[in-house]
This record gives structure tokens, C-alpha cells and sequence, in this order.
């Protein structure tokens, strides 16, 4: 089931060429979005292009205190599993 991000952009993917119809959402909708789901309606890549950046937001990986990871590769690699 879609959410609401993927329904804007499969619309706005869809619109008539023109200039007129703008698409304004996080960067999940075109960068996480096709990670999520199986089969998306749209082709973020093919049928939307970006047009400007709004604002710019940080991001952080946070982890349980008891998570003895000291950098997002540490994490990753406790994540994953002891290697054979």
C-alpha cells in the first residue's frame, strides 16, 4: 500500500507536461521510496526531475546506549552479524 508521498508523485509523474504542476516533498519520495516498495507506479529518475532544493536537513543514526558502535560502519557491521 502507497503512501501518501508515493500518490503526490505518481499524480505529479503523470501530469501533463507543462511547467505547471510542481511536486514539493522530502528527498525519501525519490531517493528511499523505490527501496521501500516492490513496484512503484512511477520511475522517480525517469518521470520527475528536480527543479530546486527548499531547505537543507541533517540527518543522524542513533543507537541504544548498550550498542557499543562507534561510527554508522561499526553499526552496520554489528547489524549484519558475526562474518563466518
Amino acid at each position: 500500500m502507497l503512501g501518501a508521498a508515493s500518490i503526490s508523485a505518481n499524480a505529479v509523474a503523470k501530469a501533463a507536461p507543462g511547467g505547471h504542476t510542481l511536486l514539493v516533498k522530502s528527498e525519501s519520495t525519490i531517493t528511499g521510496n523505490p527501496f521501500l516498495y516492490e513496484k512503484l507506479p512511477y520511475d522517480a529518475l525517469r518521470d520527475l526531475a528536480p527543479v530546486s532544493q527548499r531547505v537543507s536537513l541533517p540527518q543522524m543514526v542513533l543507537a541504544h546506549p548498550p550498542v557499543k558502535a562507534g561510527s554508522l560502519d561499526e553499526l552496520v557491521a554489528q547489524a549484519r552479524g558475526p562474518t563466518s
